[in-house]
This record gives C-alpha cells, sequence and structure tokens, in this order.
C-alpha cells in the first residue's frame, strides 16, 4: 500500500530509491554499511510468498508495484550475521570494529521467541499497546488467512497473528483520563496507579457484574467503537476498572478463538503471557481463567530485546539453533491455572460480550 501511494503521490523518490527495508535493517546498514532483511519482516511487509520463501514478484508485477522489484533488499535468516561494525559506525558509537551484527526479526518473532514458543502446544499472547494473539503452524495458513503470517524460525514453521489495539492501552487511557486523582494519590504513598488498580480488581473479581466494556478505544473489528454497557448508579469506580480488564481479556480470547478455526490449527496445552498485563498476577489468572488454559510468563520485562538476543546467540555460535537458545535462555517465572468456577462464568460472561457486540455491529 505504502509503495502504491509513493509511486502515485512521489515518483521522484521512487525513482531516487535504491533499496526499500525496514527499520531494524536501516539500524544495521548504519552500523555495517551492508544491505539485508530478513523473512519475518519481509513477510509483516506483505512481500513474501509464504509457500516458496521468496518475495512474491509475480503478485508485486501484478499489482503495479514492479518497479520496486530491483529495490528489495536480499533475504537472509533472522540469526545469520549481516555485518560488522564498521571504523564510522564504531566512531559515532563506541561500539568496537568488527563487532558482529545480527539480522534479528520482527518483533511479534522476538517476543514470541522470548516467551519460549517453540511449536503449537503453546500459544502466545502480548498484552500491551495492541492485542498481539499468535499460533504456531506446520505450513502456512489460508482457511481463514490471517492478520498477519510470517516464517518462524523453528523447524521451519509458520506463526499466524491476530491482532488489534485493543489491550492494555485502553487501561492506559482510563488511568489518564479517569483516574488522575488515584495516580496522585498512589504515587504519595509510593505506588503506581497500577498497584491500585491492580488491588481493585483483585478485590472484586469474584462478585456479580453486569458491566460490559468494549476496548475499542483505538479501533476495534468493523469500525467498532468502546463503551461501557450495564452500569447503574450502584456501581463503584472498581466496577469500571474491572470491566476494562475483563474486556481486554475478551478482546484478547476473540482473537483466540478465530486463530482456533484455521483448517492447520491444533489447541495449545498452554499460553505464554507477555506484555503489561504479564506484569499484573490478578490479570494473568483473569487470563487463565477466560480462556481455560494455564498461563505461563517467561522471566523479564524486554522481551522483544531478550528475542533479539536469543537470535544473536545463535549468530555468534553460542548456541547451535534458536530451538537450543530458547531452551538455553528462557525461564518460566510464574504460573497460573484456570480456576474452574471463575472459568464457567467467564464463558457467561464472553457469550454476553460476544451476543452484545453482534447486536450493536450494525450501529458501529
Amino acid at each position: 500500500t505504502l509503495l502504491g501511494w509513493i509511486s502515485k503521490h512521489e515518483p521522484e523518490v521512487a525513482r531516487r530509491t535504491r533499496y526499500i527495508i525496514e527499520c531494524k535493517d536501516f539500524t544495521k546498514l548504519r552500523l555495517t554499511g551492508s544491505v539485508s532483511t530478513d523473512y519475518t519482516d519481509a513477510a509483516i511487509g506483505g512481500l513474501l510468498d509464504m509457500r516458496s520463501g521468496e518475495y512474491a514478484r509475480k503478485l508485486m508485477d501484478r499489482l503495479g508495484l514492479g518497479a520496486w522489484i530491483e529495490k528489495l533488499p536480499p533475504l537472509i535468516d533472522s540469526d545469520q550475521i549481516a555485518g560488522e561494525v564498521t571504523h564510522e559506525a564504531a566512531r559515532q558509537t563506541g561500539l568496537q570494529v568488527g563487532t558482529p551484527v545480527i539480522c534479528g526479526a520482527i518483533d511479534i518473532v522476538a517476543s514470541t521467541l522470548a516467551s519460549g514458543v517453540t511449536d503449537a502446544r503453546q500459544a502466545s499472547i502480548v498484552a500491551g499497546t495492541w492485542s498481539i494473539n499468535n499460533l504456531v503452524h506446520k505450513k502456512p495458513q489460508t482457511a481463514p488467512l490471517p492478520f498477519l503470517q510470517m516464517p518462524y524460525p523453528i523447524d521451519n514453521q509458520y506463526l499466524a497473528c491476530e491482532a488489534t489495539a485493543t489491550s492494555a492501552s485502553n487501561l492506559e487511557w482510563m488511568c489518564q483520563r479517569l483516574l488522575e486523582a488515584d495516580k496522585d494519590r498512589a504515587k504519595k504513598e509510593g505506588k503506581s496507579i497500577y498497584d491500585l488498580c491492580n488491588a481493585m480488581v483483585a478485590n472484586r473479581r469474584d462478585k456479580p457484574s453486569q458491566i460490559t466494556f468494549f476496548p475499542y478505544l483505538y479501533g476495534g473489528p468493523n469500525n467498532a467503537r468502546a463503551s461501557f454497557i450495564g452500569a447503574s448508579a450502584s456501581d463503584e469506580k472498581a466496577d469500571l476498572v474491572y470491566a476494562v480488564y475483563e474486556g481486554i481479556v475478551f478482546a484478547h480470547k476473540a482473537h483466540v478463538c478465530d486463530l482456533l478455526r484455521a483448517d492447520t490449527a491444533i489447541k495449545p496445552d498452554v499460553v505464554r503471557l507477555a506484555g503489561g498485563a504479564a506484569r499484573s498476577d490478578v490479570w494473568a489468572q483473569m487470563f487463565a481463567d477466560a480462556l481455560g488454559m494455564p498461563v505461563e510468563i517467561a522471566d523479564g520485562q524486554e522481551m522483544g530485546a531478550h528475542g533479539a538476543c536469543i537470535m544473536a546467540s545463535v549468530g555468534i555460535g553460542a548456541h547451535k539453533s534458536i530451538a537450543d537458545a530458547v531452551s538455553g535462555m528462557v525461564r518460566v517465572a510464574k504460573r497460573f491455572e484456570p480456576n474452574l468456577q471463575r472459568q464457567s462464568m467467564y464463558e457467561e460472561r464472553y457469550r454476553r460480550f460476544t451476543a452484545l457486540a453482534d447486536a450493536l455491529s450494525a450501529h458501529w
């Protein structure tokens, strides 16, 4: 889409362009002087033929993007050395000349690796700014096509992803816009606003709730809009906060259900959770209860950077393969088993969530 727009509206830019590369690849170029990208970024950009593993040149030509084909960078593996730090880059950064620079991968893949996902037995959920939900497949998923799909650099597998901006960014909005006084109080007490939110949710999660929150502040399926439905005068602040937590969990669950409908999907045994929600024990437990599967959280917080380290360890020969690196560099820090009583409650609540969404879809 971007290439088509540039061709139409900025043809001079298109003519002057030598390579089209992703942000990580531009950083590599500045560090090493060499140009390349990996298969995951090419797939995310819509430029990869998933079956052949090469650029989708025929498709690009049919879409009127043939002039861009010669500007595609060489494809290399995510754990492959892309080049070495040059003298100029060393002068600018303080890095040592000759330091190997590994190609790397898209952040979705890096975070999934850092969560310890190696095959279809583990699902990956990243609950952060976006709702990122992934399943590993033995072959490309075609029915239905997922939102995103990319090669997964373990045993020639593939990662199918469903994603929308319906996750923890909704809670961030609530904290910034509706809980300012609570935020100031938490700061005076040496806590964060998220500590207070977690406490509110923990204290009322076993109470009946009639409020449904749709976490679509930043967009949702079929142009859906965010809303609270079912609130009454007797409800308190904690009830609204709880509804936001629950609505975000249900948005993730909807994506997981979509992924499990695929012709190549295998129901996982466990969910590996990352992102801001993974720092909240009460929220992680809600994911386990609502999904009806154990939820595990890998040690560490910067999962994208951790995933990059995993790939780098293979590139420099510290591990034989990415699977070996994941085995040696990822440790499960916490595990949450689903509560059967709450699981039944969430099944009923999720049916209400989907029924209301279907009823409102014509008006969004």
